[in-house]
């Protein structure tokens, strides 16, 4: 029965990547069901950010992930990853409650290490620096831009080590 349902999962996952090819933003419109949604939402993480084979994940890739998601899905108050079908930023990218993921983990490290600003504040609308942007994916986007302009390469290599390491465990 457990091959059963894993073969039914690939499947579907296959079949809805051949059904969204690269238009995330116009399926994530139309999905009916939060599992659609979420299953969209991976497909996006698995092609749009790279992290495999890199020396870190750019924040380019974050970004461009984040540019993709139709504001309706974002929520615009504090929620704990996802309620009433609205994510926050981890949420998006598929943490949920005790569960991280490199994606995710090296994009908080990106945030609380190298630039010691917590992830949660900026989706909360709680940080300082981006209180004024009141729409959440322009807020976001605008946090990620900061990084990008205000961390280099050995901070975001050092933080995707760190994240490799509690989410991998052991030494790279």
């Amino acid at each position: 029965m457990h091959n059963h349902n894993k073969l039914s999962e690939n499947f579907k996952k296959s079949i809805i990547q051949e059904t969204v090819g690269d238009d995330f933003t116009g399926h994530l419109e139309k999905a009916i069901s939060s599992q659609d949604v979420r299953a969209i939402l991976n497909l996006m993480v698995f092609k749009l950010i790279k992290e495999k084979g890199v020396q870190y994940i750019s924040i380019d890739d974050y970004i461009s992930f984040f540019e993709k998601i139709p504001i309706n899905l974002w929520a615009t108050k504090p929620v704990f990853y996802y309620k009433d079908e609205k994510y926050d930023a981890l949420g998006l990218l598929g943490e949920k409650v005790h569960v991280f993921t490199l994606v995710t983990k090296t994009l908080d490290l990106y945030f609380s290490d190298g630039a010691e600003m917590s992830i949660t504040a900026i989706s909360d609308n709680k940080e300082p620096k981006f209180i004024e942007i009141k729409n959440p994916k322009e807020r976001f986007i605008a946090a990620l831009e900061y990084l990008k302009d205000n961390l280099n390469k050995s901070q975001l290599k050092e933080c995707f080590l760190k994240s490799k390491q509690i989410t991998h465990g052991g030494l790279y």
